[in-house]
Order: structure tokens, then C-alpha cells, then sequence
């Protein structure tokens, strides 16, 4: 994918999150289910460490799982960094720090992971627990997911754990239905409202609709079980769990949770 299309579909993005901000984080209040299954690699985790663990939440959005994990781990200490780049889901989550932690180890960064170098923020410290929910299908080409998972495998602590997520949304009949034919009338007035043409984009790249409170467009890449596994393959990190869970269907989201091997 050229460099012009992938900084057409990241404005697309950030266009959207700015439009739809309020709308989106009335629709994302909940705790996925999926994060009740990872429980048990964190309790391991934190009991293993003579210290309160580290956690990064990348793409955090309005920090729900800053929420989730002060409920369920309220006796472990922990502190809290969340990175996003949308100002408005931010604030949100800026809500959740000052509710459940002191606001000396929770901490809130306005970052784009698409743009070079965001990782020299964090070079001072390694993260021991590092989330990475509902990002992948936003990041435009397989190249630039494979090295955002490079330089993310890179702040991991020796022991440390790396959570990703994989939304699974081609494989449901009812969340296809988001996705905007190019080749159909309508289809092809939105691609061409976008600046975007359908032999620009890579295998499994989409404009998907949304319809929650106001009208709004945004790239998603559906990851496959092929992609999926050269991603592990190229991490090269052991495999503690991988699983299908959340959604409807109860099978929407691809989690895979890798161990750093030090």
C-alpha cells in the first residue's frame, strides 16, 4: 500500500472518532467478555512480580479496562498508562483515572501509534502487562501492523504479557453488513466522497458505515487466521491462550495472549 492511501485512511479514522466520539463511547461502556478469560494469566503475572505491575492500554479509547481490572483486581496494586489519539475518548477515560486511581500511576497520552516513533515516550520504562484491544483492524497495511506489533513487543518486560485483539467481523453475517459495496451505486458515491479507490486497498481492507446517532465512515482491516498466525509467528513469543469470544455471536473477537520469553 503506498504511503498516500494509508495517510488518506488514517484521516478517515481520525475524521470519524472526532465526528462520532460522543456516539461511539455511549455505545462502549461494557466490559468485554473476553477480558474475564485473561484473569487468570494476569493473577499469574501479578502474583509473579515483587512490585505493582505495569500496565499499557494502547488505543484505550474511554478506558474501560482501567475500569475492569481496578474492579477485579482491587486488592493488587497496579499503575496505568492509556494511549489514543482521539481527544475526545480521552477525556472520558480521564473521567476513570480520577475514579478509581491516584492520579500519580494512572496516566493519559494523546498519541497517534500510526505516526513514527511513538514508542520514545515510553523508552524509560517496560510494561509488564500490555493490552491491545479493538486496534489492529484501524491500522492501514499488513507491514505497518507487523512492525506496530514489532516496536509494541519492544516495551514488554522480560516476563511480560502482550494481549491483542483481532475483530473477527467478516465472519458475521450481521456485522457484514457494515461494510460499503465500492461497486455499487451508493458504494462507489462513498468511496469516491473518501478520495479512495477500491485498487488501492489490500486484501481484507474495508469502509464500514455507521448509523448510531449520526452518519459516519472508517477503514477497517478484517485480520484472517492466516494474518493472525504470521503475526504470532513473527513475535515469536510462546502462546499462553488464543480464543474467540464477545459480540453477539460470542465469537467477534479473535484474543491471542503471548508471553515475553525475556
Amino acid at each position: 500500500m503506498n504511503q498516500s492511501t494509508i495517510k488518506k485512511l488514517i484521516e478517515i479514522n481520525r475524521v470519524f472518532y472526532q465526528t462520532v466520539g460522543t456516539y461511539f463511547d455511549s455505545s462502549r461502556n461494557y466490559f468485554w467478555p473476553g477480558w474475564e478469560k485473561i484473569i487468570p494469566h494476569i493473577s499469574e503475572l501479578s502474583s509473579s512480580l515483587d512490585r505493582p505491575m505495569r500496565v499499557l492500554d494502547i488505543g484505550c479509547g474511554n478506558a474501560r479496562f482501567l475500569e475492569f481490572i481496578a474492579k477485579r483486581f482491587s486488592g493488587i496494586g497496579f499503575s496505568y498508562a492509556g494511549i489514543d489519539f482521539s481527544h475526545e475518548l480521552l477525556s472520558k477515560a480521564e473521567e476513570r483515572c480520577k475514579n478509581y486511581m491516584d492520579s500519580s500511576i494512572c496516566n493519559l497520552y494523546e498519541i497517534d501509534i500510526l505516526t513514527d516513533s511513538w514508542e520514545k515516550a515510553f523508552t524509560e520504562e517496560k510494561f509488564d502487562l500490555i493490552v491491545l484491544f479493538g486496534v489492529m483492524h484501524h491500522v492501514p497495511s499488513f507491514e505497518n501492523r507487523r512492525l506496530l506489533l514489532s516496536r509494541i513487543k519492544n516495551l514488554l518486560s522480560p516476563e511480560g504479557i502482550l494481549v491483542v485483539t483481532h475483530w473477527r467481523y467478516g465472519d458475521s453475517d450481521r456485522l457484514k453488513r457494515r461494510i460499503v459495496n465500492p461497486f455499487t451505486k451508493e458504494g462507489s458515491e462513498v468511496f469516491k466522497e473518501l478520495g479512495i479507490a477500491i485498487d488501492d486497498l489490500e486484501q481484507n481492507d474495508n469502509i464500514l458505515d455507521w448509523n448510531r446517532g449520526i452518519k459516519g465512515y472508517r477503514y477497517s482491516h478484517f485480520v484472517d487466521n492466516q494474518e493472525s498466525q504470521e503475526f504470532i509467528d513473527e513475535l515469536n513469543m510462546p502462546v499462553l491462550s488464543r480464543f474467540l469470544e464477545d459480540g453477539k455471536e460470542r465469537n467477534v473477537n479473535e484474543y491471542v495472549v503471548l508471553k515475553n520469553s525475556g
